[in-house]
């Protein structure tokens, strides 16, 4: 049985207010979110170099890099000016759990471009926030994220296939609502509440059968 971590049912009742987080950090342009530890196996560095790609056609755009250091933030900030994307590249470090849910309802989308993720809770977030996520086809994630279903695929280490998703994200609000709308669907599956039964279910079902046997 694989059953995955949830969100709170609290967080669909959430009222954020979407510029809130951007006022915060001084952005009056359009954002896409990385959210999680700034750890080697994250992929932060395949999103950083898709960034020039992207300001091709978005020169204003900011990515948003948030999460704690795992002992990466100075080689992410080099590679950024190395790339000349300093300007458009935003630091911000832990985040509370306001500002967490803040950032995610600012962002575009949410990307997570991990080498690997059991499940990768915040695009679980993400969704139930109504924001289109992407994320590479990495250890559980295709379990919860179905390709252009309730967001995208992509394969990891792949700079350039992060910027043209982003790309069609970004120049197709109908598809970004789409994604958003049945992410925010099916995320209401996985509230902690309804968790907490299918757990319940397992054990009753294995009581059942070794009562039988």
């Amino acid at each position: 049985h694989i059953i995955p971590g949830g969100v709170p049912r609290s967080i669909f009742e959430e009222k954020i207010d979407p510029e809130e987080f951007k006022e915060k950090c001084g952005i009056e342009s359009k954002m896409i979110l990385y959210l999680g530890r700034l750890a080697e196996k994250k992929g932060i560095d395949h999103l950083i170099r898709a960034v020039p790609l992207l300001l091709k056609e978005f020169p204003d755009l900011k990515i948003v890099i948030a999460g704690p250091d795992c002992g990466m933030i100075w080689r992410l900030k080099k590679l950024a000016r190395e790339l000349r994307i300093e300007n458009n590249t935003i630091f911000t470090g832990p985040l509370s759990e306001k500002d967490k849910y803040a950032a995610i309802a600012s962002s575009e989308a949410l990307i997570l471009p991990s080498s690997f993720e059991a499940q990768g809770l915040v695009l679980l977030e993400a969704q139930a926030l109504g924001i289109p996520v992407i994320a590479t086809r990495q250890g559980g994630i295709p379990h919860f994220i179905k390709d252009g279903k309730n967001g995208i695929l992509i394969e990891y280490g792949k700079p350039d296939q992060i910027a043209e998703v982003l790309k069609k994200i970004l120049k197709n609000e109908n598809l970004a609502r789409r994604l958003g709308e049945t992410g925010r669907r099916l995320a209401k599956e996985f509230t902690w509440d309804k968790i907490a039964e299918r757990i319940l279910s397992v054990y009753e079902s294995t009581l059942t059968s070794k009562e039988i046997s």
